[in-house]
């Protein structure tokens, strides 16, 4: 009998699908007409999760709007009424918030003579790469062992 020669040849998508971020969310480019913020997903899964203390929803969403003004390893410093503008809460209630994230050791507020405060998280993201690193060693402790 002859042998059969065959050929596997991976078939070609009709239009690869695109995953920008204006076609995740919705297809109108819109909705990015202002920027966008990017967040780590890591973040959104530790947030709720840390030890010994955890980020409530408006703390998470402060420090995801504060950050829509980091632009580089800078500390960013919007003012609070315009964080809170953007949240839609008071500027009392923001400054709650600062002052509650900064009590739980994940921000430190740097006073600037004349202008408005920076807001620094680097507090905040070494706790999330804790979290990170604990739960990886969690989880390698957890696999079974070899004889």
């Amino acid at each position: 009998m002859p042998a059969t020669q065959m050929q596997l040849v991976r078939a070609e998508k009709e239009g690869a699908e695109k995953r920008d971020i204006v076609t995740r969310w919705g297809g109108d480019a819109a909705i990015v007409s202002k920027g966008f913020v990017a967040v780590p997903t890591q973040f959104l899964l530790s947030c709720a999760t840390m030890k010994p203390y955890c980020l409530t929803v408006p703390e998470a969403l402060f420090v995801i709007n504060v950050m829509a003004f980091k632009w580089d390893a800078k500390a960013p410093f919007p003012g609070y009424k315009k964080v809170a503008a953007r949240m839609g809460i008071s500027e009392q209630y923001a400054r709650k918030l600062a002052r509650t994230l900064e009590g739980k050791g994940f921000l430190k507020r740097i006073a600037r003579v004349g202008s408005t405060n920076a807001f620094d998280f680097t507090p905040l993201f070494q706790k999330v790469v804790e979290h990170v690193k604990g739960d990886a060693a969690k989880a390698e402790g957890e696999k079974p062992q070899a004889a």
